[in-house]
């Protein structure tokens, strides 16, 4: 399982309980599934904004998983573009 994997639970194929333990698996940091999420559509940065970063510090992953599946939409299956800081123009 990857963050791709998660990412695609929680955002288009909406999966109630993924197949491997969330709490063991290393591949969910909450901080970088917040990001990405926040890349994926204004809307979901606004959500993520307003429900995570404010009230999910104290989450369990697995609880924080369950809480995005809840409360971001389906949306259809895209890809995600990361969103690079701009570099300093160094002359």
């Amino acid at each position: 399982m990857n963050l791709f994997d998660i990412l695609d639970g929680i955002c288009f194929s909406k999966k109630k309980n993924l197949p491997v333990n969330v709490e063991d698996d290393k591949a969910f940091q909450p901080y970088i599934v917040n990001r990405w999420l926040s890349m994926l559509d204004p809307s979901a940065a606004k959500i993520v904004n307003a429900t995570v970063n404010r009230y999910g510090h104290n989450f369990s992953n697995e609880e924080l998983y369950k809480m995005l599946v809840e409360v971001l939409p389906r949306y259809k299956r895209q890809k995600i573009n990361y969103i690079k800081k701009p570099s300093k123009d160094v002359s």
